[in-house]
């Protein structure tokens, strides 16, 4: 997985944001100039803020799973009983030989079916969103040989705001 060189400064406590030019370095007042890896990174604040915004974006995605799935099991169980219904009562009434309100049927079904599809298809976005940020910050987290443990728990969640109780405990390997 390739790396990008500024996202080696989302972590680090020595970045200054600067509007004009960008993230550059608090130790060397320069932009990001280096190969592999930083030799003035210092991931402390930054990286811990970091590990949390990713495992919450993450913990969040995976809560919706089950409503979506029951979301999509509704609304297609519901467009299944509506064109059965309506399948009988046309072929109760067949002798008249006309089958009213059929465009409608359709595209009632066609628009369920949408209302249905849609946050699955969010979901599973959103989830390879999240995931895919995850393994970004481990990747980069390898280079510099850390390692990390994190518990988020999200609490008293409403309207889109919510309360997060976080531990994180990061570490050296190797």
């Amino acid at each position: 997985m390739e790396i990008d060189i500024k996202s080696h400064c989302t972590i680090c406590d020595n970045r200054i944001y600067d509007f004009q030019t960008g993230a550059i370095c608090g130790l060397t007042n320069e932009a990001p100039n280096f190969s592999q890896k930083c030799k003035y990174i210092k991931p402390e604040k930054k990286l811990e803020e970091k590990i949390v915004e990713v495992h919450t974006k993450l913990k969040l995605v995976t809560k919706t799973k089950t409503d979506t799935i029951s979301h999509f099991i509704f609304f297609t169980i519901l467009n299944i009983l509506i064109v059965t219904v309506y399948y009988f009562l046309v072929t109760y009434d067949m002798y008249n030989g006309y089958v009213p309100g059929i465009r409608f049927v359709i595209v009632g079904s066609l628009c369920l079916l949408g209302i249905a599809i849609g946050p699955i298809h969010k979901y599973r976005r959103d989830y390879k969103i999240a995931k895919n940020n995850k393994e970004r910050l481990d990747a980069l987290l390898k280079i510099y040989k850390l390692d990390y443990e994190v518990s988020v728990d999200i609490i008293n969640e409403a309207h889109g705001d919510y309360d997060v109780e976080k531990q994180v405990k990061i570490f050296r390997v190797g």
